[in-house]
């Protein structure tokens, strides 16, 4: 199978590059994107499990397992986020039926753990 190319003003491009949207650094010296915190997921007080109500919806899809449940005496249990094995899939905020799920970075200490740390304690 052989890829069509095209020229536009000397630069060679390939119909995968273009639907890839790499066209617009042909000819260029690449750019590396900014460095940003990595990101983990974040539990917001519309939780409704912090509410009252009890859902554990973001611990059953979590496949890394980075989401505990905290008992709390005559509530349900409280969910928490494992920063060092939460890898920002995003897999929890889609099921959240209370949107109470978002992907923000880690401050730069939390930041420095997550990217030292291995997977759980040794």
């Amino acid at each position: 199978m052989e890829i069509e190319t095209t020229t536009t003003e000397g630069i060679d491009i390939s119909r995968r590059q273009l639907l890839r949207g790499r066209f617009s650094q042909l000819g260029k010296a690449p750019v590396s994107p900014p460095a940003t915190s990595p990101l983990v997921a974040s539990i917001t007080s519309a939780c409704l499990s912090r509410q009252g109500i009890v859902c554990f919806t973001c611990k059953e899809i979590c496949p890394e397992e980075a989401i505990n449940l905290r008992p709390t005496l005559g509530q349900p249990a409280n969910p928490t986020v494992n920063t060092t094995l939460c890898t920002a899939c995003g897999d929890c905020a889609a099921s959240c039926p209370s949107q109470a799920i978002a992907l923000q970075p880690l401050s730069t200490d939390a930041a420095k753990e997550k990217t030292h740390d291995t997977r759980g304690p040794t």
